[in-house]
């Protein structure tokens, strides 16, 4: 099982489907959520769904069966499917430093993300 799973058996209606690069540290990108996550004006409840790919997709399964999952049609993968479900999409970009300096990194070097953008 996922966790998101785990933590919500019967499942969320996706309210916020959230892109990112991977290119951000764990903790930098559990910052950007709960800092949207507090801000008044987006009216969160805790029965919003927060659809993640790594936290909706079951990481433990061995590579074959998620393949299966995943698909080889990206339209019918779970990333479209919650996608289509989703009230919005919410990119998570963060600050990375390189060459000594801290820039924004586009999440759309990434081609998912870019599939994300598209759907």
């Amino acid at each position: 099982l996922s966790w998101a799973l785990v933590k919500n058996p019967h499942g969320l209606e996706v309210k916020w489907f959230v892109s990112h690069a991977w290119l951000e540290a764990f903790a930098d990108f559990i910052a950007a959520l709960n800092g949207f996550m507090d801000n008044k004006k987006y009216q969160q409840t805790s029965e919003d769904g927060i659809w993640v790919c790594f936290a909706a997709n079951p990481q433990t399964w061995p590579k074959l069966k998620l393949a299966e999952l995943l698909g080889n049609q990206a339209f019918h993968s779970p990333f479209a499917v919650a996608m289509e479900a989703a009230h919005a999409q919410l990119v998570v970009r963060t600050e990375l430093p390189r060459d000594g300096t801290n820039k924004m990194q586009c999440v759309y070097t990434r081609l998912w993300c870019v599939f994300e953008a598209w759907l």
